[in-house]
């Protein structure tokens, strides 16, 4: 069993230090070998599943889950 990380959306290089730290963490948390998979652009998302609320950005995780995530998982 393993565990995808799956970034959605765009990372600097710092951003990138902190998402292999955090698959270093889910690794040690879990007990179990965390992937880091490729990053994928928020731009997959339609504007339908985006809203800006209380000047946050938030995405329809249904969504994300069923369009990107599904298609993404290895076998």
């Amino acid at each position: 069993m393993k565990i995808y990380l799956k970034p959605i959306g765009s990372f600097d290089q710092t951003d990138k230090f902190i998402l292999q730290k955090t698959r270093e963490y889910v690794e040690v948390f879990f007990g179990l070998e965390t992937v880091l998979m490729e990053i994928v652009s928020d731009s997959l998302i339609p504007d339908q599943s985006q809203r800006l609320h209380n000047g946050n950005e938030q995405l329809h995780t249904k969504y994300i889950l069923d369009k990107i995530l599904l298609k993404s998982i290895p076998e």
